[in-house]
Formats: C-alpha cells, structure tokens, sequence
C-alpha cells in the first residue's frame, strides 16, 4: 500500500522566499491575564496645564478691571466738572450791590462793609455762603471786615510821657490816642487794640485806657523802671 509523505519547506539561505513559521506558543496562564491588561496604565500622569496661559488670563482679568474703573472715575470727573460750570455760570450772574462802610471802626485799622448780593437764585443754599451773609427779606446782605488800606481807622499814639511810680520798680507811663472817630468809633475797642513801640519794646495794647471827656482817651503802661523803690 503506498504511503503519503508530506513535505514542509523550510527557508533556504539561498532563496528569499520561504513559507512563514507559526506564531509561538504561550502557556496558558500567561495568555488570559496578559490580555485584560490596558494598554496605557493607570499610574501615568495626567497633563498638567500650562502656567504661562493662567498668568495671562490673570492678567487680562487685572487689566480690564482697572479700565472699568479708569472709565467710571472719568466719566464721573467730567459729571462733577459739567455741574460746577453749571454752577460758577449761574452764580457769574451774582453782583454785590450798594457797597455800604460802616462810619465807626471796629478796631485798629478794622472796618466793616456791607453790600446787597443780587441776581441769586429762586432758591439759594444760604448755608454755602459765608456766615458773615444774612438773609433779610428776600435778599442776602453780607458783611466783611478788611484790616488794611483804612486811613481813618488807623489811630496812633501820641508821645508818650512818664508818670509817677507804682508798685516795686514799676512806673505809669502815658499817651494819649490820636485820630480816633468820635461819635462813631468804639472809644474802649480803639485804645485797646492800637500798639504801641517806646522804651525800645513794642507793646500790643496798653494796660488800662481811661476816657477823659474832651481832653481825649488816655492810654496808660506798666513799665519795668529801676529808678522806681
């Protein structure tokens, strides 16, 4: 009875051609565990995001919060500058009106003014103005006082005189104050605000002032004198 042989071809080292092997075999145990296995593992590290990226994103936040509120305080600085255009226009329209002194000083070289403010508006914030205004049926009176360039107001002293001694080592001295406004003119508020400068030392006020009648007001000091026991 005849018999069949099977032959396998085998890779020649002078052919290139060859028929290919089978795959390998792997035991059993190995193959079912291996293959559950996922092909990337779990142990891997996620992405981290880009820090340069959340820097910006900061910084974009940062910058359009300060232009909001740039624009907000511009829009109100140009608000409040349109109000008080408003305002210094229509109080352009304010006059003083029937410029008053009064005839009697208020002290050396003080003297007060009084004026009618005109053109005010229906309903002025008198507590805006100075206190010196006064509101006086319907109008707004004000009243100042200037310490300067008031001839009449200025009062002098005329040359002072030593008197008798007083007390330890102290001597009156005296004078008599000059360009002084009678009826007008506070006599007591005159003499005791005029200075004075003798003896090489200057004096705000004299001591006591003393009304004579028509022999005029009388200044008097109490000045420092060795000659006095």
């Amino acid at each position: 009875m005849p018999r069949c042989v099977y032959a396998v071809d085998t890779p020649s080292s002078n052919s290139g051609y060859g028929t290919a092997s089978p795959p390998p075999s792997y035991p059993s145990s190995i193959r079912s565990s291996d293959e559950l296995l996922p092909l990337v593992s779990k142990d891997v590290p996620r992405k981290k995001k880009n820090g340069f990226q959340i820097c910006l994103w900061i910084f974009l936040l940062i910058f359009l919060a300060i232009a909001c509120i740039y624009l907000y305080i511009d829009l109100w600085l140009k608000e409040d500058a349109m109000r008080r255009d408003e305002e210094h226009r229509k109080h352009s329209r304010l006059v003083w009106l029937d410029l008053k002194p009064d005839h009697r000083c208020l002290s050396f070289e003080s003297r007060r003014y009084t004026a009618e403010l005109a053109n005010i508006p229906v309903q002025p914030d008198v507590d805006e103005l100075e206190w010196r205004c006064v509101r006086d049926e319907g109008k707004i009176i004000a009243e100042w006082i200037t310490h300067t360039n008031e001839p009449t107001c200025r009062t002098y002293w005329d040359q002072h005189v030593k008197k008798e001694c007083t007390g330890y080592h102290k001597r009156i001295v005296e004078a008599k104050l000059e360009n002084h406004q009678w009826p007008w003119d506070n006599w007591e508020d005159m003499c005791y605000s005029t200075p004075s400068h003798f003896n090489f030392a200057h004096y705000d006020h004299p001591d006591i002032c003393i009304e004579m009648g028509h022999n005029g007001i009388f200044g008097r000091w109490f000045v420092s004198d060795n000659d006095c026991p």
